[in-house]
């Protein structure tokens, strides 16, 4: 806020400033401006447009007005309305020659920028369209994460934000987006100072996202760098199994990196680990031998490699042999055989030469009278210029179809190294399905076989008992008849004694002339007839 005075000084606020002049007094109370500016977030009544971030579209609530005049790129988003859909032509002499002059002109307009800035004139943006209604907008912003672009949006109303190592790329890359260079440079200018051990695995994850970004690019060397002199307690840090996995493969490859084999080796197996507690299908074996050929087994210390390293089963036995044959004899072991081969992994991204996006949406009204109007100094190009410029136009697009196509058989080679995998372990399956149904096959076949020897058995123990049964029942049958047998013994046994009974009654005569009773007693004895005893009876 300017206010013109004649006498008197002002009162000052807090963050404010004063400037005295003959004639003139400058209030200036940026704090308070940034304080009351903060409060938009919290009353979205406010605001008239939100932006839905990221893929869980949080909301995001801030000012038009505020961003298109912070921001080209938000201006051309919100008041300028899109040009209409046409089917894309071959570029003429006119466009050429408009797009030539633009890129060969950007150093010139940034110093012109600067010196109206410092002349206190505002540029003048391009006419403003009016909105097509007043109602309040809503757009989804899918490149940044939720809290980079709240912070970014913060930056805008306020002109003040926090930086944080786990949002700086982002930010700064965001800024360099919507064309906020200020913003940008003092990102780039603390990336410097907030790279330490315990920061460096969240830039890189971090720098994973944004890798298409120049801003990234441009630092993902210094990361880099940072952990080549800090290799052992890098990979030491429990953060360091949260990277992606080429970007542990690019860092396991460096030949500037100081951290020694064992270490690369405890880190790769502790990613490893990492990544199967929630990928149990892949074997933790084939998960670590990503990494293997990045690590030189023949400088691990013998008894690390006999007592920690072999004991884990996911090494091959012939690495840790030629590994302990050169430990042994140098000479015995070809060297080729104990140097992993180069790492082709880079975290990297094709990057265009297009102009800057605030170039792009820049004044479309100074734009024309420039390129229709040059200035004083600015030549026509030529011909061979541009044919110069379409040469290199012609190469950057056959470096990108290239680049595209390399990253096209990659993906091929990977998808049919997974098929191939795929089938091998389809064919194993197989293998182990017909072994297991011939291990079935052979088992149904012995208790067949069992049953028919139990049965076998069955049939001799029943005939045995029916043999058993008929004999005892002849032997009973031959007992009866024997008992029948006696018994006709016996009865006609008793038949003939009684009939020598009856014999001996009639042989009892009186004898009366001897003057008593003689009786003749007669025993069977043997079929025999005796006379034993013959006794008289007297009479008195």
């Amino acid at each position: 806020m300017g206010v013109k005075e004649s006498t008197g000084p002002m009162p000052e606020a807090s963050g404010s400033r004063v400037v005295d002049e003959s004639d003139y007094s400058t209030f200036e109370n940026k704090t308070g401006l940034a304080e009351d500016m903060k409060f938009l977030a919290s009353m979205p009544e406010l605001c008239d447009v939100t932006f839905l971030v990221g893929d869980t579209r949080e909301p995001v609530c801030a000012v038009k007005a505020v961003l298109a005049a912070r921001s080209r790129v938000f201006h051309k988003m919100l008041y300028q309305a899109p040009s209409p859909q046409r089917k894309k032509e071959a570029p003429t002499r006119e466009n050429k020659i408009r797009l030539f002059l633009k890129r060969s002109s950007e150093p010139l307009l940034n110093l012109q920028n600067a010196a109206q800035q410092r002349s206190g004139f505002t540029q003048q943006l391009a006419p403003i369209q009016e909105p097509q209604s007043n109602q309040h907008h809503t757009l989804i912003i899918e490149e940044f994460e939720p809290d980079v672009f709240r912070q970014l949006i913060e930056y805008i109303h306020t002109g003040c934000v926090t930086l944080q190592p786990r949002t700086l790329l982002g930010v700064m890359n965001a800024a360099d987006y919507y064309g906020l260079d200020e913003l940008r440079k003092a990102c780039a200018g603390f990336v410097q100072c907030c790279i330490t051990v315990d920061t460096v695995c969240a830039l890189l994850a971090s720098a994973e996202r944004y890798i298409q970004y120049k801003c990234t690019k441009s630092l993902v060397q210094k990361v880099l760098e940072f952990v080549d002199e800090h290799g052992n307690e890098v990979l030491n840090l429990g953060s360091f199994t949260l990277l992606p996995q080429h970007v542990v493969r690019l860092i396991l490859a460096r030949e500037e990196l100081r951290a020694d084999e064992f270490t690369k080796f405890q880190a790769a197996l502790m990613w490893s680990k990492k990544y199967y507690d929630s990928n149990q299908d892949t074997p933790l074996k084939d998960i670590i031998g990503n990494f293997l050929e990045y690590i030189q087994f023949h400088k691990i210390p013998t008894n690390a490699l006999v007592n920690e390293v072999h004991p884990l089963g996911l090494v091959p036995d012939g690495i840790i042999m030629n590994a302990l044959a050169y430990q042994a004899d140098p000479t015995s072991v070809e060297p080729g055989k104990l140097s992993p081969p180069k790492a082709t992994a880079a975290l990297t991204a094709a990057v265009s030469d297009e102009p800057r996006r605030e170039d792009i949406f820049s004044n479309g009204e100074n734009e024309r009278s420039f390129y229709e109007h040059p200035r004083n100094g600015d030549v026509a190009p030529t011909d061979a210029d541009i044919e110069e410029w379409e040469k290199k136009e012609l190469q950057r697009e056959e470096e990108q179809q290239r680049q595209k196509q390399q990253e096209q058989q990659r993906e091929e080679e990977e998808q049919r190294q997974k098929e191939k995998e795929q089938q091998q372990r389809e064919e194993e399956e197989e293998e182990e399905e017909e072994k297991e149904e011939e291990e079935k096959k052979q088992l149904r076949l012995k208790e067949e076989e069992a049953k028919l020897q139990e049965k076998k058995k069955q049939q001799q123990f029943e005939e045995q008992e029916r043999q058993m049964q008929q004999q005892q029942h002849e032997q009973k049958q031959e007992q009866q008849e024997q008992q029948e047998q006696e018994q006709q013994q016996q009865q006609q046994q008793q038949q003939q004694q009684q009939q020598q009974q009856q014999q001996q009654q009639q042989n009892i005569h009186p004898i009366d002339g001897l003057g008593g009773l003689y009786i003749r007693l007669v025993l069977r004895r043997e079929g025999r007839t005796d006379l034993v005893w013959l006794y008289k009876t007297h009479k008195f």
